[in-house]
């Protein structure tokens, strides 16, 4: 869905035939390690029961945001478009997909904040009904900011010509839209920062208490120490460096976006090599929870295993049986 665009003021420098290739190809292998990672997640939740709790719930809404977000960009770098209206959608469609997978880690990173800071009340408050509920509002509000080009196009601007050739997305995205937009993915990775650092403060306070009020000689034998939840810190610790990662990966970008839209004139090399940077973060988190998380990878495997295992006993009785026949 690559859109033929005029020259924007604010972007200079157009990439080379090579280095198109080169990016496309790296964002390419990334879309399908992303698909692979994210696919695993999916196997693992639909086929293990045990996987269906509120946690779960939002971790298969963040493979299907990596999912979504892997087809857009696949999408983008090899189907080619015209027109305003196709152009748009495309638009669209990208800010839904970014919107969706960032809300999706930042819901994440709350039920995490809940289960380490307020142990007491995670049961009453994180349920898979109000998760459901996040998840639903999450979304319609990805969708309400993704179409909002495509609907002032259609429905505020009156005076559309079909005929038009080309994407003016500053014309119909203004600048003080396009700012906000980067605003409210900056205020986002902000506020994923500041609830990171409360969680890893308590986890090394709890551990350090933990350590301190046990006896040398009995502190590896003591209940105190074994009922620190080592899922849980390992699945904190794995969120954590996640969204270390995010946050790392995903501010250039939105400060080169933020930067453009004032009126500085960045080139295409240095916003699509942010942008690249970005989408890793994407790749990592589909690494960590669809290779790494033990919960999915095991049941994908036992699953792959156990299918194996039927087709080799079918292929033996298969053997056994035209032995038996040619024997007789």
């Amino acid at each position: 869905m690559v859109c033929n665009t005029t020259d924007s003021p604010n972007h200079t420098d157009h990439l080379t035939i090579l280095e198109e290739e080169i990016f496309k190809s790296i964002l390419t292998i990334f879309s399908f390690v992303v698909l692979l990672g994210n696919l695993t997640m999916l196997f693992g939740f639909v086929l293990n029961k045990k996987l269906r709790t509120p946690k779960h719930y939002l971790h298969v809404n963040m493979a299907a945001s990596n999912i979504t977000l892997a087809l857009i960009m696949l999408g983008s770098l090899y189907i080619r478009i015209n027109g305003d209206i196709l152009c748009l959608f495309t638009h669209s469609l990208i800010l839904v997909g970014v919107y969706y997978h960032v809300l999706s880690l930042l819901s994440i990173t709350v039920e995490r904040f809940i289960a380490i800071k307020h142990p007491f009340i995670y049961a009453a408050k994180v349920t898979t009904r109000n998760v459901i509920v996040c998840i639903v509002s999450s979304n319609l509000l990805c969708v309400t900011l993704g179409v909002y080009p495509l609907v002032k196009m259609l429905i505020t601007d009156g005076d559309y010509d079909g005929d038009t050739e080309g994407c003016h997305l500053g014309e119909i995205s203004p600048v003080v839209y396009a700012m906000l937009q980067v605003s409210c993915m900056l205020l986002i990775l902000i506020v994923m920062t500041v609830l990171n650092v409360r969680i890893l403060q308590s986890v090394n306070s709890s551990f350090r208490f933990a350590q301190s009020t046990v006896p040398v000689s009995t502190r590896r034998k003591s209940l105190l120490v074994h009922t620190l939840n080592k899922r849980k810190i390992r699945a904190t610790m794995m969120l954590s460096t996640v969204i270390i990662y995010h946050i790392i990966t995903w501010t250039p970008p939105m400060i080169t976006l933020l930067l453009s839209y004032i009126g500085f004139n960045i080139s295409q090399l240095v916003l699509i090599s942010t942008l690249t940077g970005a989408y890793t973060s994407t790749t990592l988190n589909s690494v960590m929870y669809g290779f790494v998380y033990r919960e999915y990878r095991t049941t994908c495997v036992r699953a792959l295993c156990s299918k194996i295992r039927k087709n080799n006993r079918k292929t033996i009785c298969h053997i056994n049986s035209s032995t038996t026949t040619t024997y007789l």
